[in-house]
């Protein structure tokens, strides 16, 4: 396993161990999700029963890993190489 800290440049802060937990498993995240930074924020709307609440989730990489593995269809469109960060919806709903 490669030095995470030594790759990405950054010193990982000393957290408390309440901190920075998945909200799936509630585990506290290792180097790697602390890295990734796999979170989702969004405002609900009338489609959820959770209308007018503020959803802040963060995820650990094997929640993720599990999540994208139980979806009906595939939620990845295709391999990341630097600089290939483009959208991925066009038209009606992508703003082009």
């Amino acid at each position: 396993m490669c030095d995470l800290q030594q790759s990405h440049g950054k010193e990982i802060p000393q957290l408390p161990s309440e901190a920075w937990r998945c909200h799936h498993c509630g585990e506290v995240l290792d180097e790697w999700s602390y890295y990734e930074d796999i979170h989702i924020q969004k405002y609900l709307g009338y489609g959820s029963r959770y209308d007018g609440k503020e959803l802040r989730m963060q995820l650990c990489c094997d929640c993720l890993d599990n999540y994208i593995e139980e979806c009906k269809l595939s939620p990845l469109s295709g391999e990341y190489s630097a600089g290939s960060i483009k959208p991925i919806i066009r038209g009606k709903f992508g703003g082009q």
